[in-house]
């Protein structure tokens, strides 16, 4: 929306112009001639906090719609190859695939579908897999899946406690744990196990947490690093 306050809705014009320029810009600043994937940011139906809002989809899914006829004219231009959204909701995210005049028009979703629901806007990931998941695949949609290592602002002994504070959640990645991996490890392994989802965003910083990250995607899983950055 344009205006939080009042609600009042970006015109077609007015978000043509400003996707269009702001587009423009970031090629340049890229030095690129296209970008692979636009995505519409934190997709939510309204509530009543003003940040959350900034993705408001429109009384009937309005806005997202005006939104992907605007990057349809990028993808014609050559500009964009593929459109889709982020999202933590689930119910938002199944709406915005099978809402009327929606169906099979994203390409690529980002979703914060997490290990627990005891993180900011966290659902259960069992809602994701009943209520999202078979949509996804049905229409050929990637999906991202962010928030992997729960978040960048915790320690290690945070994230574990709030894993604690979540007994389905602790569940799904103690066997992991058990079998030796690292908490980070453990969270990797749990979402790699997720089939609907094509790739991850996982913040690896430095080097050693890098190859600590990678071992689970590693053939034979095979751990050759020690993960102490004290002993690098």
């Amino acid at each position: 929306m344009k205006d939080l306050k009042t609600g009042e809705p970006f015109t077609y014009e007015e978000m043509r112009e400003a996707f269009r320029t702001s587009l423009l810009e970031s090629l340049q600043r890229l030095r690129l001639d296209r970008v692979d994937v636009l995505l519409v940011h934190h997709l939510t139906k309204l509530s009543g906090d003003p940040y959350h809002n900034q993705g408001y989809v429109g009384p009937n899914f309005d806005y997202l719609k005006m939104a992907y006829d605007v990057i349809d004219e990028l993808i014609d231009e050559g500009l964009v190859t593929y459109k889709g959204f982020t999202s933590h909701w689930p119910d938002a995210t199944r709406e915005a695939l099978t809402h009327p005049g929606l169906e099979g028009r994203t390409d690529v979703v980002v979703i914060k579908c997490m290990v627990t629901r005891k993180f900011f806007q966290g659902q259960e990931p069992e809602v994701w897999e009943r209520e999202v998941f078979p949509v996804l695949k049905e229409q050929d949609v990637g999906v991202v899946q962010m928030k992997v290592l729960i978040g960048p602002h915790y320690t290690l002994e945070e994230k574990l406690k709030i894993l604690k504070e979540d007994p389905p959640a602790f569940a799904r990645i103690k066997p992991y744990l058990d079998a030796g991996d690292t908490l980070p490890q453990a969270l990797i392994r749990w979402s790699l196990a997720q089939e609907t989802v094509h790739t991850r965003i996982i913040n690896m910083p430095c080097v050693w947490m890098a190859e600590e990250d990678l071992v689970p995607a590693r053939p034979n899983n095979l751990n050759t690093v020690n993960a102490d950055p004290q002993q690098k």
